[in-house]
């Protein structure tokens, strides 16, 4: 109970950044979960309106294989080719306009020039940021720039907060899988604790 207490805490108390990764179109429309992740975007985006709180919006260079195996580079290649280019269906259509309609919460937009919000060339634009202790995540994908991020947040002396629900991947089984190990060095709470705790509902 002390632990949630804590996070609630938190929430309410807007002393948090937001960092939302890759909130795009393209990523959306390769996320399994785009139902879930519309709906948990409506809470939080209720939280953040209600207490002012400044996101950050960060997009990433796509995850690419650097190494020297030729076999394995072609392997990651037609992997990423064959989430982006699989068919929706019309229920995913309707959500995708409905996210071509989201409004975003109030915020600054950086382009990384790599993966980590942490790279150096990052960090003037992140330093107005750095005097929060807790760095709220969401967005794409879980199992690349989610879990380097919150890890890397954890590193450098931040507590990361992700919202199980309002993160997503192209893959659910990595997703999931993904959170579990995230939860080691990070809290994972989903939208209802949001509303659970902070009586912020859609």
């Amino acid at each position: 109970m002390m632990l949630l207490d804590s996070i609630k805490e938190i929430l309410l108390s807007g002393d948090f950044v937001h960092i939302s990764l890759n909130n795009d179109e393209k990523h959306f429309t390769s996320c399994f979960s785009k139902m879930e992740f519309m709906t948990a975007y409506a809470y939080l985006n209720n939280l953040l309106q209600k207490n002012k709180i400044q996101s950050i919006y960060v997009s990433t260079p796509p995850s690419i294989y650097r190494g020297q195996d030729g076999e394995f580079r072609e392997y990651v290649e037609m992997k990423n080719t064959m989430f982006r280019t699989h068919s929706i269906n019309e229920i995913e259509a309707s959500l995708l306009r409905e996210y071509k309609g989201l409004k975003k919460a109030d915020g600054k937009w950086i382009k990384s020039m790599s993966i980590s919000i942490f790279d150096p060339t990052n960090l003037e634009e992140m330093e107005d940021f750095y005097g929060k202790k807790y760095f709220v995540f969401t967005g794409f994908n879980t199992d690349s720039e989610i879990l380097l991020n919150s890890m890397l947040s954890s590193d450098n002396g931040f507590v990361p907060i992700v919202i199980s629900d309002c993160v997503s991947s192209p893959s659910e089984r990595t997703h999931f899988g993904t959170l579990e190990c995230i939860s080691k060095f990070a809290y994972v709470i989903d939208s209802r604790d949001i509303e659970s705790m902070t009586g912020v509902g859609i």
